[in-house]
Parts: structure tokens; sequence; C-alpha cells
């Protein structure tokens, strides 16, 4: 899959249905260079399978670890929406079964998921162009095991492509 498809066929239709509240502009980019850094909407398990398919690692485009995000999405009371839609959607809330159908490629729940774990954010969600505030963020709310600035950089020059040609952005001085 490339970043167009997930964006079309899998976080707008998430962002559309979840309602108008949730549907930023924001919340998609965060949810565009959030995917592409972690998986680049290709990888989908991050050790060999039969250590994922106990429940170690990370598993989704979203890279979610059984104990992190999703226990987050199960327990927090904060996203009962989230997982109501999930739910009407037949997809599972408890976070082994959530863990098991990411993995096994369930890529509109882990988005849904991943729309969720923003949602505990309490400050807004950056602009495109403040890619340092998108950095941050993604730090504070993903708490990636091995933070990496430079793919991240790469995924948000990647998702400038998506952009109509002409549209300016701010240049990257961290790049």
């Amino acid at each position: 899959m490339n970043i167009r498809h997930a964006r079309d066929l899998i976080i707008r239709p998430v962002l559309k249905h979840l309602g108008r509240k949730y549907g930023s502009k924001e919340a998609e980019n965060m949810l565009l260079i959030i995917g592409e850094t972690e998986s680049g909407f290709s990888l989908r398990k991050r050790l060999p399978y039969t250590q994922v398919q106990i429940g170690q690692g990370a598993a989704g485009l979203w890279q979610f670890e059984l104990d992190g995000g999703c226990a987050e999405f199960e327990f927090s009371e904060k996203l009962t929406h989230f997982r109501r839609i999930a739910a009407e959607l037949r997809y599972p809330t408890v976070r082994e079964e959530t863990h098991q159908a990411i993995m096994a490629g369930a890529d509109i729940l882990a988005c849904i998921m991943a729309r969720a774990i923003l949602w505990l954010e309490p400050e807004p969600l950056p602009d495109f162009k403040d890619v340092d505030e998108m950095y941050r963020q993604y730090l504070s709310i993903w708490q990636p095991g091995k933070p990496n600035r430079e793919r991240f950089n790469l995924a948000y020059l990647t998702i400038t492509d998506l952009f109509p040609k002409g549209k300016k952005l701010r240049t990257l001085y961290s790049l």
C-alpha cells in the first residue's frame, strides 16, 4: 500500500465515519505522518510472526503494542466513542483481540485506534507547516521506543507530495 491508498481508502473514510468533531485536516496529517514513520504503510509486524502471535511487539500500520495503544484503547474512559464505532463495525475492543485483529490486517480498526490515541493529546493537533510541533506531539503521544527524527522528516517530505503542486510549505531547518 502506498501513502495515497492509506489516505484515500483508510484514513479519510474512517475520519468521516467518526464524525466532524474527529475529522480535522490536522488529524489526517498526524495519522499520515505517524503511519508513514512507524510502518511506511507496509510493515504490519515488528517482530517475527511467532513473537507477535503471543502478544509481543508492535502490530498494524500504526504499530500498536498489546500493553500500549491496545490497552489504552480498551481502558481509557475518554475513548468510549471510538470503541463504540469499532464495535458497530464488528471490530473487537478488548486489547488482546484488537492486537490480533490489527496484526491480521484490520487497518480500519488500527486507524480508529490511532485517531483515538491522538484524541488523548490535550494540546490542539498542530498545523502541517509546524513539523517541529508535529514531531514533539508524536514523541509525547506515541512514545516510540527508538524515535528517529530523520525517519520522521522523510515521512513529512513524503506527505508533502500529497499536496497540490505550488502550495508553499515552511522550509525544514532540521533536515
